[in-house]
């Protein structure tokens, strides 16, 4: 689990161009799919996830239109 907390650690360092205040690993919901709440030091959060099996992760993709002007962190991680 440290491994791919690490992984959304440097990808959200990558998006927002800081380090994240903290990240909270979110409940599993029936995939193997790992979610989670990563918080900025102005209280502000994203989700990011992790996933390694590449056809449910291609049927997860999300436009990010699909939020109407809201900011998502979004980023399929694939071995």
């Amino acid at each position: 689990m440290q491994e791919k907390i690490e992984a959304i650690q440097d990808l959200y360092k990558s998006w927002s161009g800081n380090e994240p205040a903290s990240i909270d690993v979110l409940q599993q919901a029936g995939s193997e799919r790992r979610y989670f709440r990563i918080w900025d030091k102005e209280g502000g959060s994203v989700i990011g996830t992790y996933g390694a099996n590449v056809p449910e992760n291609n049927s997860f993709y999300i436009s990010p239109k699909t939020f109407l002007g809201r900011t998502y962190l979004l980023q399929i991680f694939t071995r």
